[in-house]
């Protein structure tokens, strides 16, 4: 007997489109019969999806938590800026068109630049920051599961003591991973206007629901595991 039905999905871009039929967290919500509660936030740092936690008061012994983790050297604020290190180099080189009507944070473009090439810069202070967050959703015991999802390969979820990590297997290691051999390649080149729902294509969107329906049907204890469904995404390469 199912003992659940909502699902709470936060993170980042790979989880914030959900208006397509094919979008995987409406995929996996019909999948399940769970309505899904939550937002990704396109280009934010994990703050917001702490944020988005903490509105969650109710419900949370029939609920799935999924977080998909972001790059922990994006910089955290209240406003739902996109400050990240890969966007910020892309504005730099003249990718992006600068509408700082329609995007009020590229005012701050220079001033991010200049923070991320300085020394006030930190990698392990935010990375340590994102450890306290792992720490935090460890003490979250009142959900009906816990899922955590490595959006970039320097996501280090070997910290999380309570819950299930969840991997793409057969060499990648994260979502960009398999993101990037849609196109045939090892390396972003989309960073900001990246034009397929959550990064990758219908059929893949797809495939992550699906994914995701198995571990959750199934739900193993706590630990380590890959996706049961790899060898049948369509993508263009294999991992570097």
């Amino acid at each position: 007997m199912k003992n659940f039905n909502n699902l709470l999905i936060i993170g980042d871009s790979f989880c914030e489109h959900r208006n397509r039929d094919s979008d995987w967290p409406v995929a996996l919500g019909r999948m399940l019969d769970c309505k899904v509660h939550g937002r990704g936030w396109g280009g934010c740092a994990w703050w917001n999806s702490k944020k988005e936690l903490d509105k969650y008061k109710s419900n949370r012994s029939t609920t799935v938590l999924i977080v998909v983790h972001t790059d922990s050297n994006r910089l955290p604020n209240d406003f739902n800026y996109p400050i990240t290190p890969r966007l910020m180099q892309s504005l730099a080189g003249g990718t992006i068109v600068n509408d700082v009507v329609r995007y009020p944070w590229l005012k701050y473009k220079q001033l991010a630049l200049d923070f991320y090439d300085s020394e006030l810069f930190s990698v392990q202070f935010y990375e340590w920051a994102h450890t306290a967050w792992i720490n935090e959703l460890d003490q979250c015991n009142d959900f009906y599961a816990t899922i955590h999802i490595p959006a970039f390969d320097n996501v280090n979820l070997s910290r999380v003591k309570n819950g299930i990590v969840l991997t793409p297997g057969l060499g990648f290691k994260s979502l960009m991973d398999i993101s990037n051999a849609e196109f045939g390649t090892d390396t972003c080149t989309w960073a900001g206007r990246d034009t397929r729902n959550n990064h990758f294509k219908d059929f893949n969107n797809v495939k992550l629901a699906e994914a995701l329906r198995n571990v959750i049907v199934d739900l193993p204890p706590s630990g380590a595991y890959t996706f049961s469904n790899m060898a049948e995404w369509d993508l263009n390469s294999n991992p570097v």
